[in-house]
């Protein structure tokens, strides 16, 4: 997994809070994890690790890795270049021309779905679901593979009428599984 920097939500629940800061020092072709690297530089630590990966393959994930979408395309465009499998994990926070580029790289799409009440997903994220569900249309409409994934959390999120919800909208699709 590679961990990438800035995340636009504040989920309730994040796992991750440490990666909320987009701050990268300025750098524009510059990703954030341990420290900066080009996408060719992240791609040599990768490469580091490539028989350990070979029936596996490369997750960017976050925060929110389409903070940093130019950068995340050439890094899953050089993965592909060497064989590796890129996996996208996504809140669907970010839906723009660039962040819809890095789908020619993207082999697997993990799109979490937070909540589809929207009363509450501006609640829980600080942000609606507007986006996620374009991505959702999206992924759809381009025939990309992808997982959707969504959190369970006591008192949050396990009521039973919306696990349902998520259940019903997911089966609407033949790209998620």
């Amino acid at each position: 997994m590679v961990f990438f920097q800035g995340c636009p939500l504040r989920c309730q629940f994040c796992h991750n809070p440490d990666t909320w800061s987009a701050d990268l020092g300025g750098q524009d072709n510059k990703g954030k994890g341990s420290g900066e690297f080009t996408p060719e530089q992240l791609l040599a630590e990768v490469l580091r690790y490539k028989n350990f990966i070979r029936t596996g393959g490369v997750t960017a994930t976050g925060g929110e890795p389409l903070m940093q979408a130019e950068f995340l395309r050439e890094f899953f465009r050089l993965c592909k270049a060497e064989g590796i499998h890129t996996c996208l994990d996504t809140s669907g926070a970010i839906f723009n021309e660039k962040a819809k580029a890095v789908m020619e790289f993207t082999d697997l799409v993990m799109l979490d779905i937070k909540t589809l009440d929207d009363s509450l997903h501006k609640s829980y994220t600080g942000a609606t679901r507007e986006n996620n569900h374009r991505w959702m249309q999206y992924l759809q409409e381009i025939g990309k593979p992808t997982w959707i994934r969504h959190v369970v959390v006591p008192t949050i999120t396990d009521n039973e009428e919306r696990l349902q919800a998520v259940i019903s909208y997911i089966s609407q699709y033949s790209c998620g599984t």
